[in-house]
Formats: C-alpha cells, sequence, structure tokens
C-alpha cells in the first residue's frame, strides 16, 4: 500500500558552522594513489592498518597505523598506498566557517598537518560512527546523527591531539591562549573573578598567560578585566539600575571599590558620571 505521507529529502542545514560532505572506509590496493589535485572542503584522514605516503606542494609525510592527516581547500596534495603494505583508510569531508578556529585550537594548519591518535580511542569510535550513519540516508534522524557525530570526531580528535606534546613557542598555540583568555574575560566579568582564576581555567601559570596577553593585547590582563567591567558599568548607567546594582552586575561586591575604579577610569565618581551623561 502506498504511503499517504510523501517522502522528505533530509539535507544538512549550509548555515551550520560546520557543514558535514561525506565520509568513507578503504582497504586500498598496493600503490593506490589519489591527485595530484585539490578540494574545495577540509578533509581529515585516519590510518587504521598499513602504511602509506602523504605529499604537498612543500613535503613528503611518511603514514602508518595510528596516523592522521588533512587537507585544507585550494592546496595541492596527493597521497599513495605503500606497494608491500598499503594502508587502510577512512575519511571525512566537511566545511565551515568555524572549521579554520578549530583547526587552529588543535594546532592544525597547512604547514603542519599531520596528527596521531590511539587506534582504538574516542577518535575512531566517532569517526565510524559518523561513516555509518551515512550509510543510511533514508533515515529521518540521519542529518542529525552526522552532525553529532561530526562533532563528536571534531571534539575527540581536538582531545587527542591536545593530549600529546604542544610546543608552548607556536605562534597558533599562543594566538589560541589569548584568544581563550578574551573569551574567559567576556563571559566572567560579571562575578568576582581573578586572573589566576582565568590562569587556572586555561591551565597556564599566571606569569606566562599575563605575558602572552599584554604581548598580544598591549596591557595586563587585569587592566584589561578592569577595563571591560568600567566600560559593561558605563552601559549600564544609561539605565534604571542602582550604583550598587550595576557595581554587583560587573563583578564588584564592594561599592567603595567599585566607585573608585570607575573614577579612575572615567575621572568622575558613577553618580556624577550619571549626572553629567543624563542617566536615570
Amino acid at each position: 500500500m502506498q504511503s499517504r505521507h510523501p517522502r522528505i529529502k533530509h539535507t544538512v542545514n549550509s548555515c551550520q558552522d560546520i557543514k558535514f560532505y561525506y565520509a568513507g572506509t578503504e582497504a586500498c590496493e598496493s600503490g593506490q594513489t589519489w591527485g595530484p589535485g585539490v578540494k574545495d572542503h577540509y578533509k581529515i584522514f585516519y590510518i587504521h592498518s598499513g602504511r602509506g605516503t602523504f605529499r604537498t606542494a612543500a613535503a613528503e609525510y611518511p603514514r602508518s597505523a595510528g596516523d592522521g592527516f588533512f587537507l585544507v581547500p585550494g592546496e595541492l596534495y596527493d597521497y599513495e598506498a605503500d606497494a608491500h603494505d598499503p594502508w587502510k583508510l577512512s575519511w571525512v569531508a566537511f566545511n565551515g566557517e568555524a572549521v579554520p578556529l578549530y583547526l587552529e585550537q588543535a594546532g592544525l594548519s597547512y604547514e603542519s598537518p599531520l596528527f596521531t591518535c590511539p587506534p582504538d580511542g574516542p577518535t575512531r569510535q566517532s569517526l565510524q560512527a559518523m561513516i555509518e550513519a551515512d550509510r543510511n540516508p533514508d533515515s529521518f534522524s540521519r542529518p542529525l546523527r552526522l552532525t553529532a557525530a561530526l562533532y563528536t570526531f571534531l571534539a575527540a580528535l581536538l582531545d587527542a591531539i591536545q593530549a600529546g606534546p604542544v610546543d608552548p613557542n607556536r605562534s597558533s598555540i599562543k594566538s589560541y591562549y589569548v584568544a581563550q583568555a578574551l573569551d574567559f574575560i567576556e563571559t566572567n566579568y560579571s562575578w568576582s573573578v581573578s586572573i589566576e582564576d582565568m590562569a587556572h581555567a586555561l591551565g597556564l601559570s599566571r606569569k606566562y598567560i599575563a605575558s602572552l596577553f599584554k604581548t598580544a593585547v598591549g596591557v595586563p590582563p587585569q587592566q584589561y578585566l578592569c577595563r571591560y567591567r568600567m566600560e559593561k558599568a558605563r552601559e549600564l548607567m544609561q539605565g534604571s539600575l542602582s550604583i550598587k546594582e550595576i557595581s554587583y552586575s560587573v563583578g564588584y561586591s564592594d561599592q567603595l571599590i567599585f566607585s573608585r575604579m570607575f573614577k579612575k577610569t572615567f575621572g568622575y565618581a558613577p553618580k556624577e558620571y550619571r549626572r553629567k551623561s543624563g542617566g536615570v
């Protein structure tokens, strides 16, 4: 009997910050190659067994079981299975505005396209889950399963890479730490957070993150935090909140300390500033 309900084709929303393209697995033949060629999306490969070679325009990388490599859009690549011990590969292709940020957090780039993951860890498991979801095109839950599996895979990959040795002097890592510090301030300024709290959240020493922050931003993190709070307080001055309520709202439980910092920043005490600026 024919169903009265029309079949609906499901697609992954192109507005997502990460968009799944395709995934797969192949046991390659001896000497099997791809390229040279380019992709218009990102593609991550994971090697289950065997060996092979991955090449960019600048370098050649022998790879084996437990290793991975990735391609960025618009760059020339080729890869080749070993003649005597050809690799078995899995891959996932994707794109999206958030991808460069996640790759930067993982320390991956065109110049640094390699990673290593445990063969039986969560990275491989989440990759397999994504492949299985992609093999079931008639499932109404397929778009959600693919998206969830892709995020899980990238999270597992990020964890696996960051669990390995990291060069703290690498510029991408420094930029990532500074970005995380700025994000920490913007999301935690409204309570009595300290720079020590920020350093602890980032897993860094206070001295190290303070040095990175000042070099990148131009002022010490404590000064930036104070200025950020005062700017938020100045915005709140235009509303009906009392000075005490504004003080608490920007992370100060002591109204006197808040008033002192506000005057130091803007040259006027909060009440005087509100009066001069025409606030409530």
